[in-house]
C-alpha cells in the first residue's frame, strides 16, 4: 500500500543522489485518550506532554541557536516562560537545501490553539511556522553522514503522527529517542493526515488518502533531493520508483479484513466521513466491505513476493467508543478484540512459510507504545528492522532495471555508438600479466609520450578499482586513445560514454522470452521439441542438453552473453534481426518461432509427473522451467489466430485452462499473477487474468472442449477490468445480444481510457445515453478524465449536460484543472461554481491550487468563500502555502473554535490495502509415524458398540480436552508439528462456521471415512467454545438442538478467524482465492432464544451403489457414539442433497454443510475453506476445514487421539468407496515371501506416507 524511496545528499557538497531504500512502518493504532475531546472545565488544566512542529527553520540554523530563539520568544510573553522552560526534546532535520524542520516537546497547561497563537505573536520577525497537528511529512531524524534507509511511519484513523508512538508512561517517542541510537543510518519520516471522527467535514476515501500520501512523498523527495497507487500509476516513472524502492513493511494491528468496532458507524452517521468508516468496519458477520476486499486483492496482486512483511497483532481486548450524553466520545463501550490475528496477518504479500507474524500481549493501542529500549516489545521490533536493513536493502538496486520505450531504446543505442567499452575489451589494448603493475597503485603521477603503455596502466587501475569498490558504487571511464575512430575523439564522445555508464542496465530479453532465462531453464525449454513430443518430464529429460555459460559463449558468443548464469542477447539488434528475417522459420516443425516459448511452457505444464504440490526448493531443483512456464505461458500468445493456426497448442490449452484439472493448480500457484479468487470456469480464467485471446476462443466456440459461460453481467465485469477481455466482449457478435447494464457506461467512463469509451460508443452506440451521471463519472476518472470528456463532446456533444456535480467532481480530480478548462472551453456559459465546487478544489491536495486559480480567472466575482472552504484549504495536505494565499484579501466569515483535546496521541486505527492472503506452500517432509496402537475397539465399534450414556455436552467437552492436550504437546517431530498446525486451522474454520450459522443450519456430509471422521471430531471439539456450561452438563437433555448462541469465543488454540481458504498457520494449497460471503446476515450470536447446548449434530450419509457392510456398520455405530442426527440416502448425490435440503426434507433449515474433501480428492484442487455450490446444484455453502491436510497428518491425528475407525483401514484400504470400485491399496501389499502361506495381505492404511498413492486402491 504505502512505500517510499528518496535521495540523500552528503552535507557540504552536491553529489549524485544515493539510492535510499525505505522501510515502511504501517500502523493502525488506537489511543486511550485521544478518541474524544474532553469537555472544558473551570479548573486549571493539568500540565501534559505536548510536541509541536516548527517549520521554515533556515538550513544553517543550529539546534542551539533555535533553542535560544525559543527562549527569546518566552521573554516577550511571560505566559510562555513556564512552558519553554520545560523543553525536553528538540530535533532539527533538513527538509531541503534551504530549510529544516524541528520538533519540540514541552509540558504545558496552555491549550494548543492558544499556545500556537502566542508563539506566533511573540515570535514576530522570526521565520518560523508552528503547528501541533503534524499533517503531511515530518522529518524526525536523519543521519547526515550515511543515511541508507528511510523509515516512514503512517498512523491510523483519527490518530496523531507523533503521539501514536509515544510511551504511555513518559514523553519518550521510540522513533525519535530509541531508534536513532540503535539504527543510526536511517532517516525517520512521520506522515500525518486528518481523519477525525466527530464533526468531520471530510469526504476523503481510502483511495484518495493513498493518492495524497503518494503526492506528499514525491514532493518531499524532490525538495530534498502509496505503494498501491504508485504501482497502478507505474506509467509515471517517479511513482514506479516509490514502489521499487520499498524494501520492507512492518504492520502493527493493520485490519486487512476490517475493523471490529460497529459503534463507529453510529458515531459518524450523517457526516461526510461515514463512507470512509463504512469501508473500514466489518459487517455483522465479521466480513470486510466489498471495497476493502477489492483494494486488498489489488494490493496483493501488485506486490506479492516483493517485500519482506512483519505483522504484529494484539492478544488483549480493547474498549470500544461510545457517545456520551454531553456529545463527547468515551472509551466506555464493551471490550472487543479490535483486530483479529487473522485480519492483522493476512497481507497476501508473502508465502505462508515466509510469514513473520508476532503477537504482543497488549491491547490495540499498546502495539506501538514502548517504555524501554531494552525490555518488552521494542527490542523485537528493532531486531526486525535491523534484519530488513541488513538483508533486504542491498536487493533494492536490482529492481531499478530500466524498461525503455522503443524511442528511448533508439536514443540509447545512438548515445552508446560506438560502445564505450569496445576499446577496453578489444585486442588493441594489451592486458597486463597477473601479478604485474602493483607498484602503480602506490606510485606518483605518470606522464609519457604516446605508445609507452599509459592505456595498459589505466586498464590495470580500472581493474583494481572495480575489484576493490563496494557493490553499491560504480566506476565509470573513457579511454582517450588515438586508436579510436576519429569521429569518437572529441569531448561529446567522452560525455556520451560517461552518461551511458551512469544509466546503463543489462540488455534484456533472450529472443522471445519475457525475461532472461537462466541456463537450467533454457536447458529444459530446449528439450521440448514440437516434432518429438514428450509426455512427461522424465521423458523430456532424455533430450535435455547441457547448457553452461562456457558452452553458450563458445557456440553462440556472437549472439548471446551469460551473466550470473542468466542468458542475455548481446544486443537488441539481434532480436530485431530475428524478428525481421526469421531465419529460424523451419527449425521448429509446425510451430512458428515466435510461439515456441508458448508451446514449451504449455507442454511443460502438461507433464503428468509434475504434480502439485511441490516444495519450493524442490521445485527449483527438479523442474527449473516451471516458474517461467507458469508465469508467462499465455503472454506468448498474441491472438486467437495463433491458437487456430497451431493445432498442437489447442490440445495443450484445453487441460491447462480447465479448472477441474490439476494442471491449472501448477500455474495458478507458481505464477505471480495469481487469481484473485477461486475460479470455477475457463471464462473466469480469461476474465481474471485479462486474457483477451482466450475470451475470443471461448466466445467463438470452435475448439472442442473449450466451454464458455459468459452471461449477461460479463460486460459489467469486463468493464471493471477495462482491459483486453472487455474489448473482445464489446466487439464479438455473440455478446451483441446481451443488454447493456444500466451502470456500464458510467463504469467505463470512470475507469477506462478514451479508446475503451470510443469502442463502446462504436459497438453499442444506439443503446447508450450520455446522462449527467456518466459525465460526472468521466470527471472523476483520475487518469483519463480529460480525454474521455473530450471524446464525449466530440461524439455526443448535444447530449452532454454540465451539472454542478460534474464540476465538483472535476474540481476534486488530480487532473481537475485540465478537465475544468475543457468544460469552460466547451460549455462555459453552463458552468455554475457552487461553494461545493470551491470546497472540492480546496481539498484537492494534488491539483487544487491550479483549479482555484482557474476558477478565479474565469468566475472570480461569482465565487463564494465559505468557512468550509477556508477549513478545507487550511487542512489541505499540500500545505497552506498553496491554496491559502489565493484566499487572502477575501472577506470570509470564519468561526473560531478552541481545540482543547490532547492531540499528542492517536485515536482510531485505519485499515490499509493489504490483501487476503494468497500464499502457497507444500507438504512437510515425510516422516514415519512412531508405533502407536492400532484401531481401538474397532470390532466393537463396527458392531454397534459405543453409544454410551453421557450427554452431547459431556462428550464434546471430553473431546475438546483431548484435542487441547494434543495441541499442547511439545515435539521435534515435523509431522506432529504440521498436524498440530492443521488442527488449529481446522478449528478456526469450524469456529468461523459456528459464528456464521446456528447449529440447526449446519450439517455434516458423513460416510465413515477417515477424513470426515477427523472433521467430525473437530466440530464436536469446537462446540464447547460457543456455548457456556449448562447447570447440569452430565444429564441428557431431550430438548431439540439449540437454535442460539451468545458467545463467539474461538477455540483457544485455533486461528481467530479463517474466512478464506488461506491461513497463516500451515501450508495452503489453494491460496489464490477469497471466500464467498456468507449467504445471509444472520449469525448464531444474533439468534433469539434460550442458550442450550445442542443435543445432537445433523449429518447426511449418501451410500455408494455397493456399500461395504463394514462401512455401514461403522457409520451406524459412530453416529450413535458421537450423537449424530443421521439421515441416510441411497440416491445419487445431487438427488440426495436436493431431497435432504428440500422444503419437506430433514435438512430443510440447513444452509451450510461440512465436507471432508482434501486437495488430493477429485475436484479438490480448486476449493477453498468456504465455497458455495455450483449454479446447477442445490444452493448451500460447502465448508472444508481439512482441505489442506495431508494423508499422513490425518492418520497422525486419528491415532494420537485413539479415535476408533473403520476396520477396512486395517486391511490395506486407504480410500473408501463401494465394493465395485474399491480394493486394498497395492502400495501396502506385504511381501508374500515373508508371510509364507501364499495369501495376499496388506499393511494398515496408516503406514502409507504419500498423498499421491492414497487413491491407488480406487478405480475411479
Amino acid at each position: 500500500m504505502f512505500g517510499l524511496f528518496d535521495n540523500t545528499f552528503i552535507p557540504g557538497e552536491w553529489t549524485w543522489p544515493l539510492l535510499v531504500a525505505p522501510v515502511v512502518i504501517l500502523i493502525t493504532a488506537m489511543s486511550r485518550n485521544a478518541l474524544f475531546r474532553r469537555a472544558p472545565t473551570q479548573k486549571d488544566k493539568p500540565q501534559r506532554h505536548l510536541t509541536l512542529r516548527i517549520d521554515d527553520v533556515p538550513s544553517d540554523k543550529s539546534r542551539e541557536a533555535l533553542k535560544n530563539d525559543l527562549r527569546s520568544i518566552a521573554t516577550r510573553d511571560s505566559g510562555l516562560q513556564e512552558t519553554i522552560n520545560t523543553l525536553s526534546r528538540l530535533t532539527l532535520v533538513r527538509r531541503n537545501e534551504h530549510s529544516a524542520c524541528a520538533t519540540a516537546s514541552f509540558r504545558t497547561s496552555i491549550p494548543e490553539d492558544v499556545l500556537l497563537g502566542r508563539l506566533r505573536c511573540a515570535g514576530e520577525g522570526l521565520p518560523y511556522r508552528y503547528d501541533c497537528k503534524f499533517y503531511g511529512i515530518t522529518p524526525l531524524y536523519e543521519d547526515e553522514t550515511s543515511t541508507k534507509v528511510d523509515v516512514i511511519t503512517v498512523p491510523g484513523l483519527a490518530s496523531h503522527a507523533i503521539g501514536s508512538w509515544k510511551s504511555p508512561s513518559s514523553s519518550d517517542v521510540w522513533l525519535r529517542d530509541y531508534l536513532p541510537v540503535d539504527l543510526p543510518n536511517v532517516r525517520v519520516l512521520l506522515y500525518g493526515y486528518d481523519t477525525k471522527l466527530l464533526k468531520s467535514d471530510s469526504r476523503i476515501s481510502i483511495q484518495e488518502m493513498g493518492v495524497l500520501f503518494l503526492q506528499e512523498l514525491r514532493a518531499f523527495r524532490v525538495a530534498s533531493n502509496a505503494l498501491l497507487h504508485a504501482r497502478k500509476k507505474s506509467i509515471d516513472r517517479a511513482n514506479l520508483e516509490v514502489s521499487n524502492a520499498c524494501c520492507g513493511l512492518l504492520f502493527f494491528g493493520v485490519p486487512n479484513f476490517g475493523l471490529r468496532n460497529e459503534q463507529l458507524q453510529s458515531i459518524v452517521e450523517g457526516q461526510p466521513n461515514q463512507n470512509l468508516i463504512r469501508d473500514l468496519v466489518v459487517d455483522s458477520d465479521s466480513e470486510p466491505s466489498a471495497f476493502l476486499k477489492r483494494i486488498s486483492n489489488d494490493f496483493s496482486n501488485c506486490y506479492k513476493g516483493q517485500y519482506r512483511v512483519v505483522s504484529f497483532y494484539e492478544t488483549k481486548h480493547s474498549p470500544t467508543v461510545q457517545i456520551q450524553p454531553d456529545g463527547q466520545l468515551s472509551k466506555t463501550g464493551p471490550k472487543v478484540l479490535m483486530v483479529t490475528e487473522k485480519s492483522a496477518t493476512s497481507t497476501g504479500l508473502t508465502a505462508v512459510l515466509d510469514e513473520d507474524n508476532i503477537g504482543f500481549d497488549t491491547d490495540h493501542s499498546g502495539l506501538v507504545k514502548y517504555d524501554s529500549r531494552n525490555q518488552g516489545m521494542y527490542p523485537i521490533v528493532r531486531e526486525r528492522l535491523e534484519m530488513i536493513i541488513s538483508e533486504d536493502v542491498p536487493r533494492i538496486a536490482k529492481r531499478f532495471q530500466d524498461n525503455l520505450t522503443s524511442d528511448e531504446k533508439r536514443s540509447w543505442n545512438n548515445l552508446n555508438l560506438p560502445p564505450y567499452s569496445s576499446f577496453r575489451n578489444s585486442a588493441k589494448l594489451a592486458k597486463p600479466e597477473k601479478g604485474t603493475l602493483q607498484w602503480l597503485i602506490e606510485g606518483k603521477d605518470l606522464d609519457s609520450p604516446p605508445g609507452q603503455g599509459k592505456s595498459v596502466l589505466s586498464n590495470f587501475v580500472l581493474q583494481h578499482l572495480e575489484s576493490n569498490t563496494p557493490g553499491d558504487s560504480k566506476i565509470i571511464y573513457y579511454f582517450c586513445n588515438i586508436k579510436n575512430d576519429e569521429a569518437s575523439r572529441n569531448a561529446k564522445s567522452i560525455l556520451r560514454a560517461l552518461i551511458v555508464q551512469l544509466c546503463e542496465n543489462q540488455q534484456r530479453l533472450f529472443l522471445y522470452a519475457k525475461r532472461p532465462l537462466r541456463c537450467n531453464e533454457l536447458a529444459d525449454a530446449v528439450a521440448l521439441s514440437p516434432t518429438d513430443r514428450a509426455m512427461s518430464y522424465d521423458e523430456c529429460s532424455k533430450y535435455r542438453p547441457s547448457v553452461t555459460p562456457d558452452e553458450i559463449r563458445r557456440s553462440l558468443g556472437t549472439l548471446l552473453d551469460v551473466v550470473d548464469s542468466t542468458v542475455y542477447l548481446i544486443h537488441q539488434s539481434v532480436k530485431d534481426f530475428f524478428e525481421k528475417e526469421n531465419p529460424l522459420r523451419d527449425a521448429f516443425g509446425p510451430i512458428v518461432p515466435r510461439l515456441v516459448p508458448a508451446y514449451a511452457s504449455m507442454a511443460y505444464l502438461h507433464f503428468d509427473d509434475i504434480r502439485y504440490p511441490i516444495l519450493g526448493e524442490e521445485l527449483k531443483e527438479r523442474f527449473p522451467f516451471l516458474p517461467y512456464a507458469a508465469e508467462y505461458w499465455y503472454l506468448h500468445v498474441e491472438s486467437a489466430k495463433d491458437i487456430y493456426d497451431q493445432p498442437l497448442l489447442q490440445g495443450l490449452l484445453r487441460e491447462i485452462v480447465d479448472p477441474a484439472s490439476k494442471k491449472i493448480q501448477l500455474w495458478r500457484n507458481y505464477g505471480s499473477r495469481g487469481f484473485k479468487r477461486t475460479v470455477y470456469s475457463t471464462t473466469e480464467v480469461a476474465m481474471q487474468l485479462d486474457i483477451g485471446w482466450l475470451a475470443e476462443l471461448l466466445l467463438d466456440r470452435k475448439i472442442e472442449g473449450l466451454k464458455d459461460d459468459f452471461e449477461e453481467d460479463c460486460l459489467s465485469n469486463g468493464a471493471r477490468l477495462g482491459g483486453l477481455v472487455f474489448r473482445v466482449l464489446l466487439k464479438h457478435e455473440r455478446t451483441k445480444e446481451f443488454a447493456l447494464p444500466v451502470t456500464l457506461v458510467q463504469e467505463v467512463a470512470k475507469r477506462c481510457n478514451d479508446a475503451a469509451v470510443r469502442l463502446l460508443l462504436e459497438e453499442r452506440g444506439d443503446d447508450i445515453q450520455i446522462t449527467p451521471t456518466v459525465v460526472k463519472a468521466a470527471a472523476e476518472n483520475p487518469f483519463n478524465g480529460e480525454q474521455v470528456i473530450r471524446l464525449l463532446f466530440e461524439e455526443r456533444g448535444d447530449d452532454i449536460e454540465i451539472t454542478p456535480a460534474v464540476v465538483e467532481a472535476a474540481a476534486g480530480n488530480d487532473n481537475g484543472e485540465r478537465i475544468i478548462r475543457l468544460l469552460f472551453e466547451k460549455r462555459g456559459d453552463d458552468i455554475e461554481i457552487t461553494p461545493a465546487v470551491v470546497e472540492a478544489a480546496a481539498e484537492n491536495g494534488g491539483n487544487g491550487e491550479k483549479v482555484i486559480r482557474l476558477l478565479f480567472e474565469k468566475c472570480g466575482n461569482n465565487i463564494e468563500i465559505t468557512p468550509a472552504v477556508v477549513e478545507a484549504a487550511a487542512a489541505n495536505g499540500s500545505g497552506p502555502e498553496s491554496t491559502a494565499p489565493l484566499l487572502c484579501g477575501i472577506k470570509v466569515p470564519v468561526t473560531t473554535t478552541l481545540d482543547t483535546a490532547d492531540h499528542d496521541h492517536e485515536e482510531m486505527p485505519a485499515t490499509t490495502a493489504a490483501a487476503l492472503a494468497a500464499e502457497r506452500a507444500a507438504p512437510l517432509p515425510a516422516a514415519h509415524a512412531p508405533p502407536l496402537q492400532t484401531n481401538v475397539n474397532v470390532n466393537g465399534a463396527d458392531a454397534g458398540e459405543g453409544e454410551g450414556t453421557e450427554s452431547m455436552e459431556v462428550l464434546c467437552r471430553e473431546l475438546k480436552a483431548k484435542v487441547d492436550g494434543f495441541l499442547a504437546r511439545e515435539t521435534d517431530d515435523p509431522v506432529l508439528r504440521s498436524t498440530q498446525a492443521q488442527v488449529r486451522v481446522g478449528l478456526g474454520v469450524v469456529d468461523e462456521a459456528l459464528r456464521r450459522y446456528r447449529p440447526v443450519e449446519l450439517s455434516l456430509s458423513y460416510n465413515g471415512g477417515k477424513d470426515c471422521l477427523v472433521l467430525l471430531i473437530l466440530i464436536l471439539a469446537a462446540l464447547p467454545s460457543h456455548f457456556p456450561p449448562s447447570s447440569s452438563p452430565s444429564s441428557t437433555s431431550s430438548a431439540s438442538p439449540s437454535t442460539a448462541t451468545v458467545t463467539t469465543t474461538s477455540h483457544p488454540d485455533s486461528a481467530t478467524t479463517t474466512t478464506s481458504e488461506t491461513n497463516s498457520s500451515i501450508p495452503n494449497n489453494d491460496a489464490s482465492s477469497s471466500p464467498p460471503p456468507p449467504p445471509s446476515k444472520t449469525t448464531a450470536a444474533a439468534a433469539e432464544g434460550p442458550v442450550k447446548f445442542p443435543t445432537s449434530f445433523q449429518a447426511l450419509y449418501i451410500r455408494p451403489p455397493s456399500p461395504f457392510p463394514e462401512v455401514d456398520a461403522f457409520v451406524a455405530s459412530s453416529a450413535a457414539r458421537y450423537r449424530l442426527d443421521l439421515t441416510t440416502s441411497d440416491r445419487p448425490m445431487k438427488a440426495a442433497l436436493t431431497e435432504y435440503l428440500g422444503a419437506s426434507g430433514p435438512g430443510r433449515a440447513v444452509r451450510a454443510v461440512f465436507v471432508g474433501t482434501r486437495r488430493t480428492d477429485p475436484h479438490g484442487a480448486a476449493l477453498s475453506h468456504f465455497d458455495e455450490t455450483d449454479h446447477d446444484w442445490p444452493r448451500f455453502m460447502r465448508i472444508h476445514p481439512v482441505i489442506d491436510w495431508h494423508y499422513r497428518e490425518v492418520w497422525r491425528f486419528i491415532r494420537a487421539l485413539e479415535i476408533p475407525y473403520c476396520s477396512l483401514y486395517d486391511k490395506g484400504y486407504t480410500s473408501l468407496g463401494g465394493t465395485d470400485d474399491t480394493h486394498p491399496n497395492p502400495a501396502l501389499k506385504r511381501d508374500e515371501r515373508k508371510i509364507g502361506d501364499g495369501n495376499q495381505r496388506f499393511r494398515p492404511a496408516y503406514e502409507l506416507m504419500e498423498d499421491e498413492e492414497e487413491r491407488l486402491g480406487r478405480d475411479r
